[in-house]
């Protein structure tokens, strides 16, 4: 046998790195370094057009702080002419307002700025020739980034050509319930002097936003961008514009980012805007959107659970809930089951595979007074932005239903481990259903041995090997079959539904419970039982370590004359399932190996009748355990870590157990000594552990 791992490293380039504290002094200004500060330009070089006089156009560059501390700019300053403006901003600031930094050729920025992790500064640069003979220059600036102290902003005026400019850059949807849409339009203008010729348009990202121009899909019929502005000519005209429209219509309630990619003939060829919908903002689901009592009992309370879920990227604020509509005094909210307003629920974590919405439920009692059809509105107020208040309308009607009943053939049955039982429900009655019968009938484990992976089914695919499972149980049909896999007790109760819904036993429905007690008692002299869970055999959401796939432990059992664990003949195991030990060619003194699981969880068995005298063998018998198979036989990949239970019964009673971690592949564990004599019948522990099975 033979495994691998495999292990990748992905290595996200940065564009500047991460630096040292440090220090930066110039100007009368001192900026201290704190741990992890990085800054990025962009742009880093800023191009205008040829502007006529008595015009302007306007650039922006941002410094973002891209690491853990602050950043700290200082003694901006610029060789430009007065015909320039420049102008700064912070993120961080709640008015918006630029401030001045650069104006008719007197530098007023003065002082340290600082910009937290994650945020960003933009400066507005803005250009006004007064002449023709306009000229660029550079803005610099000082930061405390070591990798880069001082950094310059190179600025240029470009004489004629096509030039386009989007507006805005940044396209944000806030919050669009799933279901819903909404439109943002974006103008692209030529500012340059030559006509501007559009050669694509699309999105990148999220098939959740679409665009048109002029009412066309560019994607679809890219005709429509030969004449945008529709003036007559090929391409945009120079100070010319036109919208497109980009529409957002998400199907779920989670994040969507997507760039609008615009190809041309600018001297950049690929402009783009950043969309951005459903990202850090509150958002509220409802399950369900309306709550449904059906058919309830007169005069009875029939409760049904609201949920309200989390899923957006900010927590969501409860701020009330209220039952605006009572139906006439039908409905009512139960206040045990209300949180203290406002509440909050934690935002979505989408890191989480799958994402598990933080909730609460609240309760929802209907009580009907007569057999009409029943309304009322529950109104829940929360910070969500799109759907600040969410209304759950309430319909149920009432009915003099009778209860059903369940009621099981046999309350207890006592057999031995790896019987069959059938689980027989058909006494159960409805006074006033069909035929006088409930129309479900629902079998669930209340408790069982610990290691026991059994549960119902309609009937086994092989009925001589129940461990191989059988389709899941029919809840039309009163019976189901059940294969005791491992002694003990179990408890299995039965719920039984009518043709309105009525569940019995339920707090509507009150009776006792209708269970079903089955005691498993091994009859064998020797009866060896082993059980393993493997926490990474997770391939299946329901069953996941009695699916088709999953860790192999095999049991073994060794006869006391073996001169080891390599003496086949002498070793009971899955290859070798009922080796003829004792007298030979008798039956009744061999151990058997009842089951051979391969998927996970086992249980395997191994009984002995008749054992041999250890005393006169001068041995005993042993009991061993082997990681036959710890990765995947279906896939790629390795379970991991299995933990082994061993149990071992002496005349029907326990007389030990332990357990053990094996870890990989070959790994054995001696678990046991069986010592059967006529005055000394016990089990030695030994508990040792080998990499491979000894010989």
């Amino acid at each position: 046998m033979t495994k691998s791992r495999m292990h990748s490293r992905s290595l996200r380039a940065m564009p500047l790195i991460l630096a040292a504290v440090g220090m930066l002094v110039g100007c009368d200004e001192t900026i201290r370094n704190e741990a992890f500060s990085s800054l990025q330009v962009i742009p880093e070089m800023i191009s205008f057009p040829k502007v006529s006089v008595g015009e302007s156009a306007e650039r922006t560059v941002t410094v973002e702080n891209i690491g853990a501390g602050d950043l700290k700019i200082a003694n901006l300053d610029t060789n430009l002419s007065g015909e320039f403006g420049i102008y700064w901003a912070l993120s961080t600031q709640d008015d918006g307002a630029q401030r001045i930094a650069y104006e008719d050729g007197v530098n007023v920025f003065g002082g340290v700025v600082t910009v937290p992790p994650g945020e960003r500064l933009t400066l507005y640069v803005n250009f006004a020739p007064a002449t023709d003979d306009a000229v660029g220059g550079e803005i610099t600036f000082e930061s405390n980034d070591p990798e880069n102290r001082d950094v310059t902003v190179p600025v240029q005026v470009i004489a004629g050509g096509p030039e386009l400019n989007l507006t805005p850059t940044i396209v944000d949807f806030e919050r669009v319930p799933a279901g819903s849409t909404a439109e943002r339009t974006i103008r692209a203008t030529n500012i340059g002097q030559e006509p501007l010729l559009m050669q694509g348009l699309r999105v990148d990202g999220s098939q959740n936003f679409t665009l048109l121009v002029n009412g066309e899909d560019p994607v679809a019929n890219p005709a429509v961008l030969e004449d945008p502005d529709g003036d007559g000519e090929a391409g945009l005209a120079p100070a010319a514009s036109f919208e497109v429209i980009v529409t957002f219509a998400p199907d779920a309630d989670e994040a969507s980012n997507g760039l609008v990619v615009f190809v041309s003939n600018d001297r950049v060829p690929e402009r783009t805007v950043e969309l951005r919908a459903n990202g850090a903002t509150p958002c509220i689901n409802v399950v369900p959107g309306t709550l449904e009592f059906g058919a309830a009992l007169i005069g009875r309370d029939n409760r049904r659970r609201l949920t309200i879920e989390s899923c957006g990227g900010e927590p969501l604020r409860l701020d009330d809930i209220q039952l605006v509509d009572d139906g006439n005094g039908v409905f009512a909210l139960d206040d045990d089951t209300l949180p203290p307003l406002p509440s909050q629920l934690p935002a979505l974590d989408r890191s989480v595979e799958p994402p598990v919405p933080p909730s609460r439920g609240i309760t929802v009692v209907f009580t009907p007074e007569s057999e009409d059809a029943s309304a009322g509105m529950v109104v829940i107020s929360t910070n969500d932005p799109a759907m600040p208040m969410v209304e759950v309308p309430l319909v149920g009607r009432g009915t003099l239903n009778e209860c059903p009943e369940a009621r099981v053939a046999d309350t207890e049955y006592v057999v031995l481990p790896l019987d069959i039982v059938t689980l027989d429900g058909s006494p159960s009655v409805d006074a006033d259903g069909p035929d006088g019968r409930p129309v479900r009938y629902e079998w669930t484990i209340i408790s069982r041995p610990q290691g026991s992976t059994a549960v119902p089914v309609e009937q086994f695919h092989n009925p001589l090997r129940p461990a191989d499972g059988g389709p899941p149980d029919s809840v039309e049909t009163p019976t189901a079959q059940f294969f005791v896999d491992l002694t003990g007790e179990y408890i299995i109760e039965l719920r039984v539904v009518d043709n309105l819904d009525a569940v019995a036993p339920s707090d509507v429905c009150e009776q006792a419970p209708a269970q079903i007690r089955i005691l498993a008692e091994p009859d064998e002299d020797i009866h060896v039982q082993m059980v393993w869970d493997t926490p990474g055999d997770d391939t299946s959401p329901v069953n996941p370590q009695t699916d088709a796939d999953g860790s192999d432990v095999d049991l073994w059992f060794l006869h006391p004359n073996a001169q080891s664990w390599s003496d086949i003949s002498r070793r009971c195991y899955y290859g070798n399932p009922s080796p003829d030990w004792g007298v030979l060619g008798q039956v009744d003194d061999n151990p058997s190996l009842d089951i051979d699981d391969v998927n996970g969880a086992g249980p395997e068995n191994i009984n002995l009748n008749n054992p041999e005298n250890t005393q006169a063998l001068g041995s005993a018998y042993r009991v061993g355990a082997h990681y036959y198979r710890s990765f995947r036989e279906t896939g790629v990949g390795d379970y991991g870590p299995s933990l082994v239970t061993m149990r071992i019964y002496l005349g029907g009673a326990l007389a030990f157990e332990a357990d053990r971690e094996l870890i990989d592949t070959e790994d054995f564990w001696e678990v046991a000594s069986i010592v059967w004599s006529p005055g000394d019948r016990r089990v030695q522990p030994i508990n040792r552990f080998y990499e491979l099975p000894p010989n």
